[in-house]
């Protein structure tokens, strides 16, 4: 099982409750360990989770969207287990919020009706990228831990020879004394199976022989896209997003867009989330998504029938930095799937111009961000290259101490830069 996975709830909320809800996010936004109703930091397989509240949008007097509640995690295991532990952890918390949601099956339900209705609300597709492959909550706070021990160690060496042999060495004797010292299984990588490439294979065959039609129709559409100015109500909002960023190492952002009208562009859409999903799973599963190394997880969501366009991201840096990757390294990308959603800037051929625009993007991105109510992070002080090294140093020192005497000194260097 590939993990971690990434689990998305959108349930309709009762209308005439939506305020009480927000106060409800509000009481564990301000105290995340203290409040009386959800606890993320009791849930050992939660890397990150998040509640937002999407407003119900009204079209001529009558409702276009209905309110939702929005609830993310990406968690380890199975996702059964997963939905038992937020509830058996949070059983108060669970039937208070998820109360204010229309289905919900009762604050005196069982835990499976309770599950039930996770799992009814909860089968939206994900298009997902993963940062890091593999590594649990658990390996990820331990390995950090055994870094600082033995850096600790490393701090406190005083012997005269500092040959990186020596080093090693003194790590080999000192590491079997710390205490809870594990090994943990070598990650496993998604490979790309024949099925998978004869798959894509005849895709691009098709394509290629319907390419002529689809440019056609594609720069059609393109020329009467109409692209969002920047206003004073962007500036506004710029300025209450902000006052809940940079908090951390970690930022996140909740994005939501209508998708383009007509079956072209939502066909279209679907195939370029496919492809970038196909691309993390095969490609990009190294911690860098198109040269961008600071994304943790980041998903798209298709919401209201394919209608809208939801995103999730948690990453490393400011939100300036964050956007600004995306200009410089995966524009193309980032044109690809959000060309197809409404007000964004100007495209050509689906995939240039677009992000290129970077003040037009970035006020767009800003005019459909959406604020995020609650967001948790199980270690807000590592970045993912943090993590990365962290994995890198832990599976040395196992190598050191199990085949030290196989390691060449130019490996055993490079491993000890690692500190």
């Amino acid at each position: 099982m590939l993990s971690p996975s990434p689990y998305n709830l959108l349930a309709e909320i009762d209308l005439q409750r939506k305020s009480e809800l927000l106060e409800v996010l509000c009481q564990i936004d301000k105290a995340p360990q203290t409040n009386s109703y959800f606890h993320f930091h009791v849930l050992p397989s939660v890397h990150f989770g998040r509640f937002v509240v999407l407003d119900e949008v009204m079209e001529n007097g009558q409702e276009k969207y209905p309110a939702y509640l929005a609830f993310s995690t990406n968690y380890d295991g199975t996702l059964d287990d997963h939905l038992r532990e937020i509830i058996q952890h949070n059983p108060a918390g669970v039937a208070t919020i998820f109360g204010f949601c229309k289905d919900f099956p009762g604050t005196e339900s069982t835990v499976a009706a309770q599950v039930a209705f996770f799992k009814r609300n909860g089968r939206l597709r994900p298009y997902f990228y993963r940062g890091n492959w593999n590594l649990t909550v658990d390996q990820i706070q331990k390995e950090d831990h055994y870094r600082k021990e033995t850096e600790a160690l490393l701090d406190a060496y005083e012997h005269a020879d500092h040959s990186a042999e020596a080093v090693r060495d003194f790590l080999v004797e000192q590491v079997p004394n710390l205490p809870d010292f594990q090994t943990f299984s070598p990650r496993e990588m998604p490979l790309l199976g024949l099925l998978q490439g004869l798959t894509l294979g005849i895709t691009g065959i098709f394509l290629l022989s319907i390419l002529l039609p689809l440019t056609v129709i594609l720069r059609l559409s393109e020329w009467l896209d109409r692209e969002i100015n920047k206003t004073d109500s962007t500036q506004k909002k710029t300025y209450d997003l902000a006052n809940k960023e940079d908090l951390f190492l970690q930022n996140q952002i909740t994005h939501l867009v209508e998708v383009k009208k007509g079956w072209f562009r939502r066909r279209l859409l679907k195939f370029v989330l496919s492809g970038l999903d196909w691309l993390s799973r095969y490609i990009f599963n190294k911690g860098s998504l198109g040269g961008i190394t600071s994304i943790h997880y980041a998903r798209w969501i298709l919401i209201d029938k394919g209608r809208r366009l939801l995103f999730f991201s948690n990453f490393d840096g400011s939100w300036e930095s964050y956007l600004g990757e995306f200009v410089d390294r995966a524009a193309v990308g980032l044109t690809g799937v959000w060309s197809n959603t409404k007000g964004f800037p100007k495209t050509k051929f689906l995939l240039f111009k677009g992000a290129r625009d970077e003040q037009r993007f970035k006020a767009w991105v800003r005019e459909q961000q959406i604020p995020t109510q609650v967001w948790y992070s199980a270690y807000p002080h590592l970045t993912v290259q943090n993590i990365r090294n962290n994995h890198e140093i832990h599976n040395g020192l196992i190598d050191q101490v199990e085949e030290h005497k196989n390691i060449s000194p130019k490996a055993m260097n490079e491993w000890l830069e690692k500190y």
